[in-house]
Parts: C-alpha cells; structure tokens; sequence
C-alpha cells in the first residue's frame, strides 16, 4: 500500500498513478481522496488562462471573434464596444471557476451510478470513493495543462487560446477557422483522454473484478456519448 499520509507521497502519486495505476487505485480501495488532482486541474487551468491573458494581443483576438461573426458593420462595433481583454479574461476565469468543479462531479455521478447499475458487488460503493476514481484517473489532464502553459509562456501575442493546447485534435491534426462548425469539438477534443481511458479501465477492473471488455465499455461511453452526440449536432446543422 502506498504511504499518502504526507504531500511529497500525494505529489508522487501523481507519477504513480501514471506509471503504476493498479497500486494506486487498490490504494484508493482502502483509503480514497481525491481533492489533489480536482484541485490542481482548477488551478492549473486558471494559471492557464490568467497567463494567456496576460500575453495575448488583446485587441486582435477581440477582432478574430468578432470577424469569426459574419456581423453587419454596426453590430461589430457593438461587440467590439462590450469585449476587451479584461472582459474575455473575467469570462473565461468564470467559465473554469464553473466548469471544472462540475466535471469532476459529474463525471464522479456517473462512475457511482454506473457502480451501481454494471459493477456488481465490488461497484457499490459511496459516492466520495468514486469521485477519487475519477479524480485521479483525469491526472494525464495535468500533463496537457503543463504543456499548455509552456507553450502559452513561449507564444507570440497573436495567438489563440486554441492554439496553446498541444494535446487536442486542433491544432496537432487541423487549424479549423473560429468559424467552423467544427472548430469547438476539435479544439475541446484532448487526445490525452485516451490515456485516462486506459487509467479508469485498470481502475475499473481492480474494483470489481470484472473482465476488459466490460471495463473498456464503461470506460469509454460518457466520451462516446459527449463527442458523438455533439458530431450529430454539428452534421445535422449543415443540412
């Protein structure tokens, strides 16, 4: 069992949990906690967007979304007279103080129930234990937050908030316009979710028992569900 009664212990198991997941979550069996990475993910992710803001040409990325619009001329002045760089920071700091705690409750919500309705004995279990499941299998998350910082402190003003994040699908495979339709799926799309894919199938396994298959299942729908119902919407909008 691995000794997380002091930080240093908790901040390597940020490794091990990536490196050895099967010790982690029998850890997590006995003794669950899973405040570390749901705060870190919070606080890297306002770091995130504090610093972009900070480096960001402010009047040009107001320009890209409003032009992003397709507005009449006098509605674009309108737009430009509400935004500015301290109105899209306060609005994307707002958005993280939101977003973030509700995944991991959400996401923690659908590990209890799917506990409960596909996990047999060893999946009944309390809400507060799942919600550490979740917590720890979303640590690869710490990794894009890292690499998007790094890249946010070298990028040159006019770049896009899009830009800085190097794990997703935009912009590693394709630059789509802010215009798009595609454009917010692929840029939401963090290619490092199929590592926590993998950590919540280990994980899944080692609390009920249940063989691969029924754990990739489980493992994979709420993605399957999120990304494929928000493709459907996008296709059927072009029609």
């Amino acid at each position: 069992m691995i000794d997380n009664n002091t930080i240093g212990s908790k901040l390597a198991q940020l490794i091990t949990v990536l490196t050895e997941p099967g010790r982690v979550f029998d850890d997590l069996k006995q003794r669950p906690g899973g405040w570390l990475p749901a705060v870190l993910t919070l606080v890297g992710t306002l770091a995130l967007a504090f610093l972009f803001f900070q480096k960001v040409d402010a009047a040009w990325m107001v320009d890209q979304i409003v032009a992003a619009k397709h507005l009449p001329a006098d509605q674009q002045d309108a737009v430009r007279h509400v935004l500015s760089g301290r109105t899209l920071q306060a609005m994307s700091v707002g958005s993280v103080v939101v977003i973030v705690p509700a995944t991991f409750v959400l996401m923690a919500l659908y590990w209890w129930l799917a506990g409960k309705v596909m996990g047999g004995g060893g999946g009944v279990r309390r809400f507060g234990e799942w919600f550490a499941f979740y917590s720890w299998s979303s640590v690869p998350a710490l990794l894009s937050l890292v690499i998007g910082l790094i890249a946010t402190a070298t990028m040159q003003p006019q770049t896009l908030f899009e830009s800085v994040k190097l794990t997703h699908v935009d912009p590693i495979f394709v630059h789509l316009a802010l215009d798009n339709p595609w454009h917010s799926l692929a840029a939401s799309f963090d290619l490092l979710m199929f590592w926590t894919i993998t950590l919540t199938t280990i994980g899944w396994q080692r609390w009920t028992g249940q063989g691969v298959g029924r754990a990739v299942f489980v493992s994979v729908l709420p993605y399957a569900l999120l990304y494929g119902t928000w493709a459907l919407i996008v296709a059927l909008s072009q029609h």
